[in-house]
């Protein structure tokens, strides 16, 4: 399995998220999930918003944030990079730009968060930018027509939160949203992410048939420690291998 990391670009600081990336590079990362901080998030699950707000905060500025993406992959030209964007800041830089900008710096994909305007969409996948979406345990039928038009990989939930496990949900059901996902979306990649806290969440998940998984939130508990946070990464996608 593909081993991804998730990055807030600007957080703690934009300095310390380039040290961060040389970190995820050299516990062997081969893509990152790379968000671009909005100050009003919300999608997602409560937990990231302050760091997303704190790293918006930090850095405003949009432009800001496309030059660390193209200086990293300048740098590091086989590293998969996947834009993890609100519609309100892909407005912002201009609809237009942004796809510019990633077929000009080879950037590998737009994970879209929030509602895009069907046309906004058409106009990215004309454009040969790829469309990341993402499926939740409970594979709305939104989820699954975004996974099924999409043209990039799928980001599947790994694990329940406790919301989930409240409606009756358990870890197995990764199983059936795996089969479900299979069945709408052909080769194209699936990976896995949130609640992955140890080795034995990903043999589950290689378990299930994922192609990958993304670490997340969990990596930010070793940013004061990058050779610790290189040797985490290393030992998770050692176990994916």
């Amino acid at each position: 399995m593909k081993t991804l990391c998730w990055l807030i670009s600007g957080h703690p600081s934009m300095d310390d998220s380039v040290n961060i990336i040389d970190a995820y590079v050299k516990g062997g990362c081969e893509g990152i999930e790379w968000s671009i901080p909005y100050s009003n998030p919300y999608i997602g699950q409560a937990y990231r918003f302050e760091n997303e707000i704190n790293a918006y905060n930090n850095c405003p500025d949009m432009d800001r944030h496309l030059e660390l993406l193209a200086k990293t992959k300048q740098k590091y030209p086989d590293l998969e990079i996947f834009v993890s964007i609100c519609k309100e800041n892909i407005l912002t830089i201009g609809v237009d730009r942004m796809i510019d900008f990633c077929n000009e710096n080879r950037i590998d994909g737009i994970i879209t968060i929030g509602e895009y305007e069907q046309e906004m969409l058409e106009k990215i996948h004309a454009a040969g930018v790829k469309n990341v979406t993402e499926v939740s345990y409970y594979m709305t039928e939104a989820e699954l027509n975004g996974a099924k038009n999409g043209t990039g990989f799928v980001i599947m939930q790994a694990f329940p939160y406790p919301q989930e496990i409240e409606a009756g949900y358990t870890k197995e059901r990764l199983f059936e949203c795996m089969k479900t996902l299979r069945e709408i979306c052909g080769d194209r990649p699936i990976y896995c992410a949130q609640g992955i806290r140890k080795h034995e969440d990903v043999e589950f998940i290689k378990s299930a048939g994922a192609d990958g998984f993304i670490l997340g939130s969990s990596l930010f508990n070793e940013y004061d420690n990058l050779e610790a946070l290189s040797e985490t990464i290393y030992g998770y996608k050692k176990v994916g291998e």
